[in-house]
Formats: structure tokens, sequence, C-alpha cells
């Protein structure tokens, strides 16, 4: 029997090939009207002994070109092999992509990591786009992005007195005249954590979480901020959770902002656009109504609205109202974004010389937010039962801040859009990481499928005409308990 050298090498050299770069999946984002480059975070399962080495994993487009690639292993097989992977990259709008395992490419440099650490001093982040410092005292954090240069703190404003008598189902009540307040700040915490909780060569994530404190040093209501910051990219999101913790009988949250301290020039909103000098400001504010939703039928419930208001010579002038609200607030170079503004109100951007604020919940709206318990009133209500009322309630907000934005109005809408990829569901089945189970079929499970599309209807148009809105409404499904009854009387079997 002779032996071929030659074929041998070349059908060993293929067969290299073929192991080195085995495709794993192929999928596609939705073609979104994203600005290029956009960040993107997602997840995947594998099947079991398809990558052992995180490293080893690369992403590319359809023209076969390799994207910039983060991947956390979030969860292993029992052999070791990757199961669930986070992965990170900056992707151009839709498209094809690929994910593909090279066993010879070695595990990931850290070296292209981007914080760094130090044992004395605050944390430190360059994307190439951003310089960030992130302190352990002092300002939340500092930026340097070409000639523009900040800082970030936190307010608290606090009613210790009763704004009257509550209001059933209503936790947005008008704050009272010449009520009693307190105010805190972030910067006088001394007690904050800073964490590095994502640290690649596409993103990092810096987790910073205290308490706002007083002059005299008292302490309410925690503070966690996730600071993200990706290579390349002059852009910051900044997702912002406050945690009332105060006893809600004497405690009504009356203000709380944001407040970036730098070079203002200009500000700017949809078609308004001022230049900043003396005590000039521009505001955009949704402000919304009272938060009724049984007691008041849902044909009188309205749209929020937008003000648009200008500031000089010590007073607040209105601009323009209008139910077509933009989702952005412009400041010289800089654009902020948040997700879901107007459904989250009360809401305010405002600029002035001094700088950029976002009123998570805004003082000038003449309102406090009310978390005590309902007593006597719908009792079926588990929130209502609750003997500490609404102690305890998390709000989190997406704040997205960029420099030299193009087109406002696409950016806003970016932050407004879920970018997951399009991948085929029998990929997730046959990996078996969720384990075992039936693809969804309208010709195989005809009564099903058509029960389950018609109650996801139903909640959006529960939530659609009922317009479950404001800050501790939006994003929640408006479900009742098993077993017991809504307003109309029908009754929620246990099954």
């Amino acid at each position: 029997m002779r032996f071929n050298l030659a074929g041998a090498m070349l059908a060993g050299m293929l067969l290299a090939m073929t192991v080195q770069a085995e495709m794993i999946c192929a999928f596609s984002f939705p073609k979104h009207d994203l600005p290029t480059p956009w960040p993107v975070t997602f997840g995947l399962p594998l099947a079991q002994g398809q990558a052992r080495d995180a490293g080893a994993l690369f992403l590319q487009d359809a023209q076969g070109a390799a994207l910039p690639l983060q991947v956390k292993v979030n969860a292993r097989w029992a052999d070791g092999s990757l199961k669930w992977i986070l992965l990170d990259s900056i992707i151009s709008a839709g498209g094809e992509y690929s994910l593909h395992h090279y066993p010879e490419r070695g595990k990931a440099d850290s070296s292209a990591a981007i914080a760094q650490t130090q044992a004395d001093g605050p944390l430190l982040l360059s994307t190439g786009g951003i310089r960030l410092e992130v302190p352990a005292s002092g300002a939340l954090w500092r930026y340097w992005q070409g000639d523009d240069e900040g800082q970030a703190d936190l307010r608290l404003l606090l009613q210790t007195e009763s704004p009257g008598p509550t209001q059933e189902e209503n936790w947005l009540v008008p704050a009272g005249a010449d009520k009693a307040t307190r105010e805190y700040g972030s910067a006088g915490d001394r007690e904050r954590l800073v964490l590095l909780e994502e640290n690649g060569p596409v993103r990092a994530t810096v987790k910073i979480s205290g308490w706002f404190t007083a002059a005299d040093g008292s302490r309410a209501y925690q503070y966690i901020i996730r600071l993200t910051a990706w290579q390349g990219l002059p852009q910051l999101k900044a997702q912002i959770t406050f945690v009332a913790t105060e006893e809600v009988e004497t405690n009504f949250l009356r203000g709380l902002e944001l407040r970036l301290q730098r070079r203002g020039g200009s500000a700017g909103t949809g078609t308004v656009t001022r230049e900043l000098s003396g005590d000039g400001a521009l505001s955009l504010a949704v402000y919304g109504s009272p938060r009724f939703y049984h007691l008041v039928s849902y044909r009188e419930r309205k749209a929020p609205v937008a003000d648009i208001s200008w500031h000089q010579g010590g007073s607040w002038q209105k601009l323009s109202s209008s139910e077509i609200i933009p989702g952005y607030f412009q400041s010289g170079r800089l654009t902020a974004a948040v997700k879901d503004f107007a459904r989250l109100f009360p809401k305010e951007f405002s600029a002035d010389a001094a700088g950029l604020s976002f009123h998570i919940w805004p003082e000038r709206s003449g309102m406090v937010m009310d978390l005590r318990r309902r007593t006597g009133q719908r009792p079926e209500h588990h929130d209502y039962q609750n003997p500490v009322g609404g102690m305890g309630v998390a709000k989190t907000h997406d704040l997205y801040l960029a420099w030299d934005v193009d087109a406002p109005e696409k950016f806003a809408q970016a932050v407004n859009t879920v970018c997951h990829p399009v991948i085929s569901p029998l990929y997730y089945r046959n990996t078996g990481a969720a384990g075992e189970y039936l693809l969804r079929s309208e010709e195989h499970f005809p009564r099903l499928e058509a029960t389950i599309s018609f109650y996801f209807k139903y909640l959006h148009q529960q939530c659609r005409e009922g317009r479950y809105e404001g800050m501790l409404d939006w994003g929640d499904i408006p479900l009742m308990p098993h077993g017991q009854r809504d307003h109309t009387g029908a009754s929620h079997p246990e099954s």
C-alpha cells in the first residue's frame, strides 16, 4: 500500500482549517435606523462540547470582516465547555452576522481592557472616545471628551410634611404650599462603593453605589449607578437607580436630579435652540397627570404633553406644548436621551450656562411621590396590604450621553429600540441548553398558539387603553392575583 505524503498533507491542512474555523451560528439584526456604529449586548447558548475557551470565538459580518467582540461566560456544561455566553460588539445598522469558533486563536488579550484599576486613587477608563475618572468620594464621575469636560452629582429633595390625604391609585399628587423639605446629595457620601463589574476590550461597566447624604451627615435613599463605556465611542450610558428607603408617612419625593456641571454654550430640543448666558435656561418637561386607572374611564385619560420653556430674568416662559415629545436634549456638543422619557413622567431636562440636568423627579412640577398605604381602599391589592406602604420601592432610568451627534432624532430612536439578534428557534432547541421543548407551530398547535396570541394582544390593549404610564407604572403588566376579583367583579380562578 503506497503512502501519498502530499495528499496526506493536503488532507491534513483541509482538516485543520475545518477544525480551526467552525461556524457556530448565523443571525441577523433587524434593519433599524440606528446610528453607525452602535453597541449591542446579547446572549447565546452553545451545544455541549462545541467550544471551551471564550477567547477562541470571533464574530464576522456578511462580508467576512471581523468585528470587535467581548465574551462573558455565564454557564458551562458538565464537561467544562461553554453553555451560555454574553456577547458585546459594535455593529452597523442591521445586517447578517455569524459567530465562529477558532481553537488556535488562544485566550483573549486582557491588556486590551478599557478600565485601569489603581491601588490608591480613582478608577480610570479610557475608550479612545472618552476618558473617565470614577472616585470613591466627591463627584460621582468626571469626564474629558475633546474640549468638553465636566463632572456628575446627584441631588435629592424630600418633603417631610404630608401633602394631604391619600388618593386611591394615584401616587402623583400636588406637594402643597409651604411644606418643609430636606436636601441631600451624593457629594457628601463617605461610604460610597465603586466596583468594576465588567472590563473587556469592547465594554466596561462600573457600579457606583451609596447614600444621599445631608450637610449634617444624615442619610436618606440609596442610589446605584451603572456607568458603561464602549471602546472607540464618544458615548456613555448611566443606569440610575434610586431606592426609597425612608418611612413613607413623613418622607415624600419632591425632587431628584442628576447634574452634569460643564460649560453650556447653547441648548436645544426639537426645533428650539437657545444661546445660554446669565440666568438663561432651557427646559423640556413632561409632568403627566394624576394616575387613576379604574376610577376614571380610559376615554378621559390624556396622552402626556411636553412643555418647552425658557428661563430669563428670574421667571419661566412656556414656548410650546405638544403631544409630540422630542426624545433628546442638547447642551453644546453633548446630546442626552432617556429611554421611555415621555412615559416615565414626571421628567425634565434643563440646561443653563453652567451645566445640564436630568430631573428624575422634577422639583418644578410641584408634585410629590406618595407611597403611603391606602388604608381601607381596594384591599384586594397586595401592595395596599403592605404595612409599610411603598417603602423599599426602587426605579431605574437609562440615561445615554453622546458627543457630536449629527442626527439627534436618530440617536433618541436608537436609545428606545430593542436591538437583539434574530436567531433560528431551531438553533436554540438543538443546543439543548434550555432543555427539551417543542417549537412554536400554528399548524401543529393551532389552539395553543391562538390562545397565546390573543392573550398578548389583550395585555397590549390593556396597557394602551388604560395608559399604564408614569414612573411607577410603565413597564408593568396589569394582572390581577389568582383567586381574586377585579374592579369589574370578574373572578380570576386559581388555574
